[in-house]
């Protein structure tokens, strides 16, 4: 039943946008969100190689959507936005 729930909230975030690419990127962030949910509600000790590990999981999230700005997809959606 949780899945239905997730996967229906996954198709009304991509049916609601413009730029899917940018809603997609988000799945990234599952990880990090996991590891600092247990640190903090069930005292994990975080070890360094998952601290390691969000740092490239935030860096390529970063780069994603920086990568996505400088293609032509992004410069359309960019001027449209601007009304250019």
């Amino acid at each position: 039943m949780t899945d239905a729930v997730a996967y229906l909230l996954w198709a009304l975030a991509l049916n609601g946008t413009a730029n899917t690419a940018k809603v997609a990127n988000r799945a990234y962030l599952t990880p990090f969100l996991s590891l600092i949910v247990s640190a903090i509600f069930l005292k994990e000790q975080l070890q360094i190689q998952a601290l390691v590990a969000l740092i490239f999981i935030i860096g390529g999230i970063m780069k994603g959507e920086m990568n996505y700005e400088n293609t032509f997809v992004g410069r359309f959606h960019r001027s449209k936005r601007s009304g250019k």
